[in-house]
């Protein structure tokens, strides 16, 4: 999915919709519990959090933050205290 740019239509703003990004939370668990985030994805995913998708990307990550990593969580408590 990563090499054909799945994750980029997803949750790249220029490319994406909300209804798109509003469900995407299912996708983002996945990801987190089976501990294929990986750094580009953390960063598309933080970047679609800056724009107008901003109340989406929060609960998505809200309701998956259980199964991230511990360096996952870091990254998205670094970002935040910036």
């Amino acid at each position: 999915m990563q090499d054909n740019g799945v994750f980029e239509t997803v949750w790249d703003p220029r490319k994406t919709h909300v209804q798109i990004v509003s469900r995407s939370g299912d996708i983002f668990r996945m990801l987190a519990k089976n501990k294929f985030l990986t750094p580009p994805l953390l960063k598309l995913i933080w970047d679609l959090g800056k724009t107008d998708y901003k109340q989406d990307v929060l609960k998505f990550i809200g309701d998956g933050c259980i199964h991230l990593s511990e360096i996952e969580s870091q990254f998205f408590v670094k970002n935040i205290a910036l």
